[in-house]
């Protein structure tokens, strides 16, 4: 029979406190003090709620210190997966979505792209319901916890899709799967209008299942990777116009970082990819990023083909209206690259020219066109731009308006667009007319101010005529 110690004997602890408790030492003890024979061989007897005391402590050991977000709750691998990316992944996997679910195909600042196969899950939702079972798919994860691609605010600034929901930094969380929102959105509107782009298929929090753009397991290599002869370099460069264009005309959207590591190159055809950073043609700084998108293309092709467009006529064959067909495109491309004759530094100068892409823009249009003239640097595209925007005749104001109407085709010439850009005699004529339609009007305006009324003035007439 066990002995039942009735009074504890006082222990005296003689360790200087630095030994390490064995990492087994609560198992031991909960095994000795819940009835069970310990090193020694005696059974010893404790009350229940000294048994119930161990048990806790050892649980609150081996629990995570913080129960919010810390490391435990945020380690991440790979730059993508942590514990909340996991979890979604695996409600894919139970509901069948994926019936594998593999390695890591491409890796960039924004998210990791990984391969995966279809599963009968796929099938039982109304827009996926003609995937086949097994069929090869691309899983892009986005980046919530480790965030490379910070500079966003510039392409969501002035953007109406993000006006009541957009977070900058409070809740990366949030605003990365805003950014998927968008580009499944993007690619609905690329696929609905016939640009070439991986069909989206399903969205769950930051992760975007898209078909797979590849054979056999190995994805499309980029433009910039892969292998072509002169004669499909020619044919990809076509089509890396048109592409661009269509986007544009069709799509309504600017791709905003179009070069030839956002682009693939699958069964001789042009592939448009990562399209989150899209955004819609009347964006604030729209004229900004297509111009920065054909500089993209003429720095790329330019190395690979003899005859590539300037940046400029690349931006007025985007910007063209009135061809709707491919081949009427293709014809006008075809006929842009044989007049082109835009210099380097010409380009140079329309990179940071000032072109207006709604009235707003303009302000007054005198000063603008006044500061234009001045400048001469701002000459490149800006009479094209507001020749677009305002029609053949742009004034100032009523008076100046009824006046022009009134005029004839020569002083339309001095408000309105250029002559054509082959009448050279004729463009510098019309330049000449402006600016001294420009300079007659600051004159008159200086002239005007000096009859001017002070302000204090006018409301103490005002206040005397009551």
């Amino acid at each position: 029979m066990a002995a039942v110690i009735e009074k504890e004997p006082e222990i005296v602890d003689e360790s200087d406190g630095d030994e390490e408790v064995p990492e087994d030492a609560y198992d031991v003890l909960e095994s000795a003090l819940c009835g069970e024979y310990g090193s020694d061989g005696h059974n010893v007897n404790m009350s229940q709620s000294v048994k119930n005391d161990v048990k806790n402590a050892q649980r609150a050991a081996h629990k995570a210190a913080n129960i919010g977000l810390c490391q435990d709750t945020r380690a991440t691998t790979e730059q993508v997966l942590d514990p909340r990316t996991r979890l979604i992944l695996f409600k894919l996997l139970q509901r069948n979505a994926f019936a594998k679910l593999e390695g890591c195909l491409s890796t960039g600042k924004e998210a990791n792209v990984y391969y995966a196969l279809s599963g009968d899950g796929l099938r039982d939702i109304e827009a996926t319901k003609d995937i086949p079972t097994n069929a090869p798919l691309a899983v892009k994860v986005y980046k919530t916890s480790i965030l490379v691609f910070r500079d966003r605010r510039r392409y969501v600034d002035g953007e109406h899709r993000f006006e009541k929901g957009y977070t900058s930094g409070k809740n990366p969380r949030k605003m990365v799967q805003l950014w998927a929102e968008k580009e499944l959105r993007n690619y609905k509107r690329l696929h609905a209008h016939g640009v070439r782009a991986p069909r989206p298929l399903l969205l769950k929090g930051h992760v975007l299942v898209m078909e797979f753009v590849g054979s056999q397991g190995w994805p499309a290599p980029r433009l910039h990777d892969a292998s072509l002869s002169p004669d499909e370099m020619e044919d990809a460069y076509v089509q890396t116009c048109v592409a661009l264009r269509a986007m544009f005309s069709r799509c309504k959207l600017v791709h905003g970082d179009f070069s030839e590591y956002n682009l693939l190159w699958f069964e001789n055809e042009i592939v448009v990819i990562d399209v989150s950073q899209s955004v819609e043609w009347d964006h604030p700084r729209a004229t900004e990023f297509l111009r920065k998108d054909c500089a993209n293309v003429r720095d790329f092709f330019s190395r690979k083909c003899e005859r590539v467009l300037s940046v400029k006529a690349l931006y007025d064959f985007v910007m063209r209206d009135g061809v709707a067909d491919d081949e009427g495109i293709r014809s006008a491309l075809d006929i842009a690259r044989n007049s082109d004759s835009v210099t380097d530094q010409e380009d140079r100068v329309f990179m940071d020219a000032f072109l207006p892409r709604s009235l707003q823009d303009l302000g007054s249009w005198p000063e603008a066109a006044q500061r234009a003239v001045a400048s001469g640097d701002n000459e490149t595209g800006f009479d094209e731009a507001v020749g677009d925007l305002l029609g053949a005749n742009v004034c100032s104001d009523d008076d100046a308006s009824a006046a022009t109407r009134s005029e004839s085709d020569e002083d339309d010439g001095v408000h309105g667009r250029l002559p054509d850009p082959s009448d050279v005699a004729g463009r510098a004529s019309a330049k000449e007319a402006k600016r001294a339609a420009a300079k007659l009007q600051k004159e008159e305006r200086r002239e005007k101010r000096k009859t001017k009324l002070k302000k204090h003035l006018k409301k103490k007439a005002t206040k005397r005529g009551r």
